[in-house]
């Protein structure tokens, strides 16, 4: 009795671990703060979206850099 109580605990401890969320970065207020203006400040797109090529721009000029092997905001040339 006991090996299956401890079997049915073991299980669900590990379910709750599985379930739980993943744990991002740690939020950055100024970044955060950074991209809400560069994104208010971008013109839209057709369907109501800012643009993504002024809004990087905005934040280069903020000092935010996308670090390498960030996909570009710019279409691949062909």
């Amino acid at each position: 009795m006991k090996k299956i109580l401890i079997v049915f605990t073991l299980l669900a401890i590990s379910t709750s671990f599985a379930c739980a969320a993943p744990q991002g970065p740690p939020a950055n207020d100024e970044l955060g703060k950074a991209l809400k203006e560069c994104m208010a400040s971008a013109s839209k797109d057709s369907s109501g979206h800012p643009n993504r090529t002024e809004v990087d721009q905005c934040m280069s000029e903020k000092g935010f850099i996308k670090p390498e092997g960030r996909p570009s905001s710019e279409p691949p040339q062909q």
